[in-house]
């Protein structure tokens, strides 16, 4: 409730009761005989009328400037009428209460000119009852006095009541205003911090948030990577074990290239040797061919050597199996020569036969000699074959000797390559063993890894939690903003 809404509701209240007790009293007299019905009627319509209508406009608006005014006024109207009509002295103070509470209003000029009005109509009723009704005895006089002094001197009070009132008032006014202003002012700069202190809330809690939110989403992807990690570690495991594995492997294969390479000095040598009983064949068969030229020769002067036809057979028996001694060693080297002196196997197997072919051909030459005569002839042709036979051998052991040539160059160039696979397996076996402590050293560099994500993760987890408690802080921060300005409106 307003100053002016207290002022009016005073007014109308003290209005309302003065006039009931100016009614009650003109009832009474009515009652007794001293007024009229009509008079009555009219203090009553003096009364109800302006007093109806303030009541209607407080009700309406009760700040309505107007209410003192017609209240005012209306009173004015009723205490005139009053004093005019009635002979008692006293009816003037009937004025001084209603004067008094429109102090309440602060306004000096309505107070001067109700003073005036009120000192005014004082004295225009004295002279009414002295001129008009020739009320001059001594003691009216000295009532006169006292009735024109208490008025001059209520509405020189009141005035100047009201004066120094509204001096202090303007006064605590603007000590009012200036502490209001300060007061809005330090409302303004509070307002403004808790405006800035808002903001600023605002925004730590949205970056709160967004921490809360990447601490959440860093938590996910760091046990995602600690996953990650545990399998990437499980994997260097696996790849440790593997390369292992491999290591073994290589080493077993470096041992089997050893014994390759073993093998084939082996079968180098085998392969030599080979060539030395070749050469010796060679040798043999050169000796072969010459007895075979001169058995040829032996036959043709077979009428006068038989004798010594016996001592060539004897020869060509004892070649034959010292051939055939021969091929069966040249069958064995062969044999361990595996692919390679398979050519060789083919070319014994035929020396083989030749020397069996030579010792029937010896047992021949013992039939034929007991029928010489009757077969020189297919004696002759036996040794031309004998000689071609001997030539043919002559050729194949010289094909022998080509093919343990090459064979022998060929286990040159494959201990070569072996060599090669050495040296390379040498080198795989380094960078192997490189492979491994590089493996170890990430294995080592690994497991740092997932030790430094762990404490990442329970970092993140903890300033979760500390992003969770600011964010409360901060909420409390925004529900005293709020109760701030709730109180202020």
């Amino acid at each position: 409730m307003n100053s002016l809404k207290k002022a009016n509701f005073t007014a109308i209240t003290i209005n309302w009761m003065i006039d009931a007790f100016l009614l009650l009293g003109y009832i009474v007299e009515y009652l007794k005989g001293g007024r009229t019905l009509s008079y009555v009627f009219i203090i009553v319509g003096l009364i109800f009328i302006p007093m109806l209508y303030v009541s209607y406009l407080y009700k309406r608006n009760p700040s309505d400037n107007k209410i003192k005014y017609i209240s005012l006024i209306g009173y004015f109207i009723l205490y005139i009428t009053a004093m005019f009509t009635t002979s008692r002295i006293l009816v003037y103070v009937y004025m001084f209460p209603i004067l008094s509470v429109y102090m309440l209003y602060f306004n000096l000029k309505l107070i001067v000119i109700s003073c005036s009005v009120l000192i005014v109509s004082n004295s225009l009723r004295i002279a009414y009852l002295i001129t008009s009704l020739n009320m001059t005895s001594p003691s009216l006089t000295t009532d006169y006095m006292i009735q024109f002094a208490s008025v001059s001197l209520f509405s020189v009070a009141l005035i100047m009541t009201t004066k120094l009132s509204n001096e202090f008032n303007s006064k605590k006014i603007e000590s009012l205003k200036n502490e209001q202003e300060m007061q809005n002012k330090v409302t303004e700069n509070l307002k403004t911090i808790l405006d800035i202190l808002k903001k600023n809330t605002t925004s730590i809690s949205t970056i709160i948030e967004q921490i809360g939110t990447t601490s959440r989403d860093l938590v996910s992807d760091l046990k995602e990577s600690e996953n990650i990690y545990l399998l990437t570690d499980e994997s260097i495991h696996e790849q440790t074990t593997m390369t292992q594995e491999i290591q073994s492997m290589l080493e077993n294969t470096m041992n089997i290239s050893t014994e390759i390479e073993h093998m084939a000095e082996n079968t180098t040598e085998d392969i030599n040797e080979g060539n030395v009983l070749v050469k010796k064949l060679e040798d043999s068969s050169k000796k072969l061919n010459d007895n075979s030229v001169e058995v040829f020769e032996d036959i043709n002067g077979l009428s006068k050597k038989s004798e010594d036809i016996y001592s060539i057979t004897e020869v060509i028996s004892q070649i034959a199996e010292k051939t055939n001694l021969l091929s069966l060693n040249a069958s064995i080297e062969s044999a361990r020569a595996g692919e390679a002196g398979k050519g060789f196997a083919v070319v014994a197997n035929e020396i083989r036969k030749l020397a069996n072919e030579s010792k029937n051909s010896a047992e021949n030459i013992e039939e034929i000699m007991k029928d010489l005569m009757n077969s020189a002839r297919k004696t002759v042709d036996s040794s031309k074959q004998f000689q071609q036979l001997n030539h043919s051998q002559n050729e194949i052991i010289k094909q022998t000797h080509t093919i343990f040539e090459q064979i022998n160059l060929k286990s040159l160039n494959l201990k070569a390559s072996i060599d090669k696979i050495h040296l390379t397996l040498d080198q795989v076996l380094s960078a192997n063993n490189k492979i491994m402590k590089s493996i170890d050293k990430i294995a080592d560099g690994s497991r740092k890894t997932v030790e430094t994500h762990m404490r990442n993760e329970k970092i993140s987890s903890e300033n979760h939690k500390f992003a969770k408690e600011a964010n409360k802080l901060v909420k409390e921060i925004q529900t005293i903003y709020a109760k701030s300005f709730i109180d202020e409106k």
